[in-house]
């Protein structure tokens, strides 16, 4: 099992607590609450709540984790399908009630235009990876989408830490791993674009109605967008 499938199996389980450690290459190491995985949605930040009671029609949700979103969207009445990368996190997903779940990374999930709306969030625009993936990223985003359909999309900046070491990367390109007692993820990159410029990209790649209607006090901003009809 990988290591962030361990971390919220063993939380779900009701394992003793271990620390799940994010190693970042510009920053210190810093715990993650692996219960920011489970939250029901009253507990949820108000970014969240907002994106999930915009949810219409058939609903994709991106990098799901242990399905948080998908279970709340199902309380609401909804019937999401979770998409997870993580085999060990898509189990869980089904194992906490999810009633859909795709195990595929966005890269190779190719469901065809059939959702209203499609969520990433918990800074779902990371998912591209570096700024270079948006390219390939928002037009999947979009053709997963039927005619209408509407995207809600969270991001944060990173302006805050040091200029990475490698001049040659942009600085809201972050590499981070995960460490669980004594295994550690492969380093991976995670994307902290600004909300203006993923508003310029999304309209650059074909999407309507581009807009930012919630910036939250923790620094995340929720992007809606609209495939055109």
């Amino acid at each position: 099992m990988g290591v962030l499938g361990t971390a919220l199996w063993d939380h779900h389980l009701g394992a003793p607590h271990r620390p799940l450690v994010v190693e970042c290459d510009r920053a210190a190491d810093e715990e993650m609450s692996q219960a920011l995985f489970f939250l029901p949605l009253a507990q949820m930040a108000p970014l969240d709540q907002l994106a999930l009671q915009q949810a219409r029609g058939q609903v994709l949700d991106v990098g799901a984790g242990a399905g948080r979103h998908s279970l709340a969207l199902q309380d609401m009445g909804h019937s999401p399908t979770a998409l997870e990368a993580d085999a060990d996190c898509a189990r869980l997903c089904m194992a906490r009630g999810v009633a859909r779940v795709e195990a595929a990374p966005w890269q190779t999930y190719r469901p065809g235009p059939v959702y209203d709306t499609a969520l990433a969030l918990m800074n779902g625009a990371g998912l591209a990876g570096t700024f270079e993936g948006l390219a390939a990223y928002l037009p999947w985003l979009r053709d997963c989408l039927a005619p209408g359909g509407r995207l809600l999309l969270d991001t944060s900046t990173v302006d805050y830490l040091p200029k990475p070491p490698d001049k040659a990367r942009r600085p809201d390109e972050v590499w981070f791993r995960f460490r669980y007692g004594a295994t550690r993820t492969e380093p991976f990159s995670w994307l902290f674009v600004a909300p203006a410029e993923l508003q310029r990209q999304l309209r650059r790649h074909g999407f309507r109605g581009v807009r930012a209607p919630y910036a939250g006090a923790d620094g995340r901003t929720l992007v809606e967008a609209v495939k055109p009809a």
